[in-house]
């Protein structure tokens, strides 16, 4: 497994979204995505979910509805108070996943290359 993709899942479990439902990998893909090229930031439903659908063989709907059964899954568990402490963003109300696929790509684009390099690393604090 790619070492970006690792560490982007690992930040997803950090989120307390698990990673036996579909919609985690979409997501983490996606991120993955966005890392490469933020410009699929503007497109999401014409560009992004797509290119994840069909890595995926589903459809940009079942992507998206994916994702946002992750995003509740994750909100039922605090509220979004682990999505601010690693943001550091202050989100009141459960995040689009549009929003959740922006707030976490700022987030991991900040992340330094030792982050990236190490699969195990674990991100600073």
């Amino acid at each position: 497994m790619d070492s970006k993709l690792f560490n982007i899942q690992k930040t997803l479990w950090d989120l307390n979204i698990p990673p036996n439902y579909l919609g985690a990998h979409y997501l983490a893909y996606a991120e993955l995505l966005v890392l490469e090229d933020q410009n699929r930031l503007t497109m999401v439903t014409k560009w992004l979910y797509p290119e994840v659908a069909a890595r995926y063989h589903t459809s940009w709907q079942a992507v998206e509805r994916d994702i946002r059964t992750v995003i509740s899954i994750c909100w039922a568990q605090d509220s979004g108070a682990r999505l601010n402490q690693i943001t550091g963003c202050h989100v009141t109300e459960k995040p689009s996943p549009t929003r959740l696929i922006q707030l976490l790509a700022r987030y991991l684009l900040a992340m330094p290359e030792e982050f990236w390099l190490d699969p195990y690393a674990s991100p600073p604090e």
